[in-house]
This record gives structure tokens, C-alpha cells and sequence, in this order.
């Protein structure tokens, strides 16, 4: 398909990082490894961080976030940390820095990064078979490293249910992943397929090479040598616990959300790796910096340059090397550099909705915690920002090249004006392509969605719109963004104060015009 036609139905203005390295900062006087310093000394507006802590603030008084969290690091200075709305809500207790959060998905980084660990201490071999190691499983040709990568041929949620809610019924880490193993691979090997099954299993793995309990292992290799003395392993002690926010789950039902009890979530039988790091905002940027620095933290060497290597490198084989887009590796999502071993950007986030993002090249790392679990909600909005307000420069680099444009400034729609925008849009090349256009309006930002004559984008893109009537165009994948001819525009038709369609202009003649068909969401 043709990139330029994509080009011209999405409108977003957003920043892509380029790579390069950084050296790692001493600790200062003070204590802390990320001392604060004034955005504006390293380059950030702090009007952008401005804007964006009055937008996240915004959202708990609509109720769309009960709390969280936000830490922006650049240059090994903390230029952002601030604390949003309740720790717990029915005690009325507000949220503070230091909050100990759940982090779910983004544990899978430290069970990948142990498992890297006793392969370069040579306890075990990434190519070895799963079935060494765990006793049921039915085949050889599944690697460990098929388990780091997804590509392991088991999906969904296992033997337990969604969301695994009656994983209570085992009684350790081996009964729960050998009765998942037995019901056998779903997909073909070597298919990319996230699911929990894979980093459960390499703690599995890991607890019989070493004879230790995967939860010893993760303190004695990563958690004591990084000093994350505020990061904590399930299962964890009552005096952890009462630091942790309780979860908060939204109700579709009740277009609220539920206060769930933590001990009352928390019934896993052992730290499974796919899930069960309990971490501080602090703490997790402190490990992603140990990624940033290559392995290094303290003039000491955790992990060798061969793993990193590994980690970064295109380990789904269904995504071809020459695709720009996100790839999974050995524990990240990340996107790949043509001009460094290290990638663009690394990220990872968890179905409790936190989420962390490391730009090497900018030596920047943002942190968003909460306990708030609403999908497609809040997280998305929040990368949006991002995003949307430019915080980071863009070194142009092929492929990824930002538009320089004076004329263009960043502005927020009220409510009342982004709505007019909401509905359906159609609109037909003169080749016969034909494309539909669904604009949605969530969390003050207008989100579209395409679809074509012959495919439909997966992903939710976002719109900003500079005015109602002119925007650059560009083409959004995974929160990466290329840009195309800055003399493309997009001009919305209105009438008796309504939007009626727009029309995509090329060097100022008409491409295409699509009209709006209906104002439903």
C-alpha cells in the first residue's frame, strides 16, 4: 500500500527519537540518584510540564483516574515528579511520591534479565529446550528463548480463567505452569504471541537450573546489586503491603470504579514473573537506567554487552528486519535504531495501566504509575501527551524526520468545539481506494480510527489539531510518527456551524474528500 495515502487521515504532531549514548550520573550529596533540577536548564519547557500536570489533574477530578504518579528524567535529573489524586479514596488519602505500585507486566523485564543473567553464568543456555527443565512439556523444538520472546506457541490466559482469578487453586509456581504446559502449545512454535505463560515459565525454568526460589534469585541478581531497596518481590509482608495503594478496577456497569482489597487480588501461589514486582517510580527508572547504560550500574558490569545486544535485537521472526515499527525482544518492546546498537526508544507496561519509556538518545526515562485499571483509558491518553506537546527534540534521521514549522503551535480544543469533530467520515480515490475515518473524543482528545478498502489499522491514532481548519498530516504506528510533505493539509468543511467533512490538500490541490455521514462516537 501506498505510505502517502495513509499519510494524509492522520493528524498528530509527535516527536521520534533517534540513538545514541549517555554516560551513567553519580549519585549526588543529597542521596538520590536523580537529583531535581529546572526543566528549562536541560533543554524542557516547563510550561509543557505545566500543561501536562494540569491534563493529568483533570482527570481524577472526572473520575477517569483515581491516582498515580508521573517521574520525567532527562539527562539524570529529575524535571518532573508529581503525585495525582488518592491513594485511597474511601479513607480519603491522597497520593504521594514514594507510593510502592504494582507494576504486572512490566515485571517481565526482570525475569528476562535474570534468565540473562544464568545463561552468561553458564547454568543455562537460551537454545535449550523448555522441556529440560520443565517435565510435561510436550515437545523439544520450544527454547527458552522462544519463552522470552513469545514465540513459545502457548497463548491466552491458561487453565485459571481471564485474568487469571482462580490461580488460588494452586499450590507453587510448578503446579500452576505444569497443568498450564500440559494443555499444550495453541499456535505454531515461533509465532509471536504475548502471554503470561512464557516469563512464568522461565521462573519455573530458572528455580530448577538454580535449585533457589525464583524470589531469591531476583533480589540476590538485580534487586540488591541495583540498590532498589524500594522494590519488593510477591509474596510480599504486611508492612510492604500497607505502602501499596489498593486497586482500583473500572466498572463498566457502573461507569465507576471498585476498590479491590490487595490481599484480596494478590492470591498467586509465587512470584510468576509475568507479574509480582512491586517497585516505586523511583525505583523502575533507576533498572530502566541500568538498561540505558548497557548492563552497567556502579562501575560494575550486571549484564554483558552480548545480552543487551540480544534483548534489543529483531527477535519476532514474523516482523521482517526492514519494518520500522515496535518489535518485542528478550523482556522489552522497543524500536529499533539504523545508526546505534541501542534502540530509538524501549517501553513496557502492565495491565494495571502503568507504563515505562526510555529515549537513549535523549537520555530521558518517564515513569507513569497508578493503580487506576481502566484499558484503553487513561495510560493511552497519557503517552499521547507526550507525544502531542513535543517535550523531546527530534534529530532527523531517515524515515523519522520532524517538520520545522513556525506557524504551528500546540493548542487544547474546548470540549464544546472538539466535539464538533466526533463521527463518521467516508471518502473515495480517484483510484477507487476507498478509506472510513471514526472520530472519537476521549480524555480532551480527539482519537481517530481508519479503515481501508483492503485492511484496518489495528491501533487507536490521536489527532491534535492546530485549528479547525489546517494540520500537518502524518502517519502515527505505535506511538512512532514519520512525517510527510509539510505542504499537505487537512481542511475541515463546515456549515451552519457544524462539521460536514474535510478535504485533504496536496501542494494546494484537492486529494480526496470525505464526507461526515453521521455524529455518533
Amino acid at each position: 500500500m501506498n505510505l502517502r495515502k495513509l499519510s494524509y487521515c492522520l493528524i498528530l504532531f509527535g516527536v521520534i527519537l533517534s540513538s545514541c549514548d549517555k554516560k551513567e550520573k553519580i549519585q549526588t550529596e543529597g542521596g538520590s540518584i536523580f537529583p531535581s533540577i529546572d526543566a528549562n536548564k536541560v533543554g524542557i519547557s516547563s510550561e509543557k510540564l505545566s500543561f501536562l500536570k494540569d491534563e493529568i489533574s483533570s482527570w481524577v477530578e472526572t473520575g477517569d483516574l483515581v491516582g498515580g504518579e508521573v517521574l520525567i528524567i532527562k539527562d539524570d535529573y529529575t524535571i518532573f515528579h508529581e503525585s495525582f489524586g488518592w491513594f485511597n479514596k474511601e479513607q480519603n488519602k491522597k497520593m504521594e511520591k514514594g507510593a510502592i505500585y504494582h507494576t504486572s507486566s512490566m515485571s517481565k523485564p526482570f525475569s528476562t534479565t535474570l534468565i540473562l543473567q544464568l545463561s552468561e553464568k553458564g547454568i543455562l543456555s537460551l537454545d535449550e529446550p523448555a522441556q529440560k527443565f520443565i517435565y510435561n512439556f510436550p515437545n523439544d523444538s520450544v527454547t527458552i528463548r522462544n519463552l522470552m520472546n513469545h514465540t513459545s506457541g502457548y497463548t491466552g490466559w491458561g487453565p485459571d480463567g481471564v485474568n487469571h482469578e482462580n490461580i488460588g487453586q494452586y499450590k507453587n509456581l510448578s503446579d500452576w505452569i505444569t497443568s498450564w504446559t500440559s494443555m499444550g502449545p495453541n499456535i505454531s512454535v515461533g509465532v509471536h504471541h504475548y502471554t503470561n505463560y512464557n516469563n512464568a515459565a522461565l521462573m519455573l525454568i530458572a528455580e530448577v537450573a538454580t535449585g533457589k526460589p525464583a524470589k531469591l534469585l531476583t533480589e540476590e541478581n538485580i534487586l540488591n546489586p541495583l540498590n532498589l531497596s524500594n522494590t519488593h518481590v510477591y509474596p510480599l509482608n504486611e508492612s510492604v503491603n500497607e505502602k501499596i495503594p489498593p486497586l482500583y478496577r473500572w466498572s463498566s456497569v457502573k461507569k465507576a470504579y471498585d476498590k479491590i482489597d490487595n490481599f484480596e487480588a494478590l492470591n498467586w501461589p509465587a512470584y510468576a514473573g509475568s507479574f509480582g514486582i512491586f517497585s516505586t517510580a523511583e525505583d523502575y527508572a533507576l533498572f530502566m537506567k541500568f538498561w540505558m547504560n548497557r548492563g552497567s550500574y556502579g562501575g560494575h558490569k550486571l549484564l554483558a554487552e552480548e545480552s543487551i545486544n540480544q534483548a534489543f535485537s529483531n527477535s519476532n521472526p514474523n516482523i521482517v528486519e526492514s519494518d520500522t515499527t515496535k518489535k518485542y525482544g528478550l523482556g522489552w518492546r522497543f524500536t529499533p535504531s539504523k545508526f546505534s546498537n541501542m534502540p530509538l526508544e524501549f517501553n513496557h507496561g502492565g495491565i494495571m495501566r502503568s507504563y515505562a519509556v526510555a529515549f537513549p538518545s535523549e537520555n530521558v526515562i518517564v515513569i507513569y504509575a497508578t493503580h487506576s485499571w481502566k484499558r484503553r483509558s487513561h495510560r493511552e491518553a497519557f503517552i499521547n501527551l507526550i507525544w502531542q506537546i513535543g517535550l523531546f527534540d527530534l534529530q532527523p534521521s531517515p524515515n523519522h524526520v520532524r517538520v520545522k514549522d513556525n506557524n504551528v503551535k500546540f493548542m487544547k480544543l474546548d470540549d464544546k468545539e472538539a466535539k464538533k469533530y466526533i463521527g463518521t467520515y467516508i471518502g473515495e480515490y480517484a483510484d477507487g481506494f476507498s478509506i472510513n475515518v471514526k472520530i472519537r473524543y476521549e480524555y480532551g482528545q480527539l482519537v481517530n480510527r481508519i479503515e481501508y478498502s483492503d485492511l484496518s489499522l489495528p491501533d487507536i491514532n490521536y489527532l491534535s489539531f492546530v485549528d479547525s481548519t489546517t494540520a500537518h498530516s502524518t502517519i502515527i504506528h505505535n506511538q512512532e510518527s514519520i512525517w510527510f510533505n509539510p505542504n499537505n493539509r487537512i481542511r475541515f468543511l463546515e456549515k451552519e456551524g457544524l462539521i460536514t467533512g474535510f478535504k485533504v490538500m496536496r501542494n494546494n490541490e484537492l486529494e480526496i474528500e470525505l464526507l461526515k455521514i453521521n455524529d455518533s462516537h
